[in-house]
């Protein structure tokens, strides 16, 4: 069983792009989120954790493996999008760039200025997830990552196009489990733990 648990929120989650921002924590709510991820998963057999490096990831990673005596790995390939020269760029600063709308209806095609492009990190994480997939067999594993990167890498496992990646419901907090054996199966999308 593979688990795609998106970070606890932070203050950028619908205000700005934080991208690849070191020093973005999780606040308050976040971390309440993070700490109910954990006792989610306390009852569950976990193989390992596996973490974007970015603190905000980290700190999600740590409440989940906590319960079970883990080590969170971290993995650079799990870490968020390059946004690029949008990076710490508010939402409502953006609002009226065609470029950015470009980015949110044309994932496939559209790549941030000087940022990185959905194909590749959908293709990073691909990598990433294929691997740690084959070195857990028959296990269940988290990988905690950031909203874009895991859209993007559901697409991929679900058949869809980049371009309907933004239709996935990611919420801060909430984890999605896949069952990956000769086909991929979705088995729960978005779980936020009451």
């Amino acid at each position: 069983m593979l688990w795609l648990v998106r970070h606890g929120i932070t203050d950028a989650v619908g205000n700005w792009l934080s991208g690849r921002l070191a020093g973005v924590p999780l606040n308050r709510e976040g971390t309440e989120q993070a700490a109910r991820l954990g006792s989610f998963f306390a009852s569950q057999a976990l193989a390992a954790v596996y973490s974007s490096p970015l603190e905000r990831a980290l700190d999600t990673a740590a409440a989940i493996s906590r319960p079970h005596g883990l080590t969170v790995v971290e993995r650079a390939d799990l870490t968020d999008i390059d946004f690029g020269q949008w990076t710490g760029s508010s939402l409502s600063e953006l609002r009226n760039d065609p470029a950015f709308h470009r980015f949110n209806q044309q994932r496939a095609l559209a790549c941030p200025p000087k940022g990185e492009a959905a194909f590749e990190v959908q293709a990073r994480v691909v990598r990433a997830l294929s691997e740690l997939t084959r070195l857990h067999p028959g296990s269940s594993l988290v990988v905690v990552a950031h909203a874009d990167p895991l859209r993007a890498a559901l697409a991929f496992l679900l058949g869809m196009s980049l371009d309907f990646a933004e239709r996935l419901e990611i919420s801060p907090g909430s984890a999605t489990r896949l069952e990956i054996a000769a086909n991929v199966r979705l088995c729960g999308l978005n779980h936020v733990p009451a």
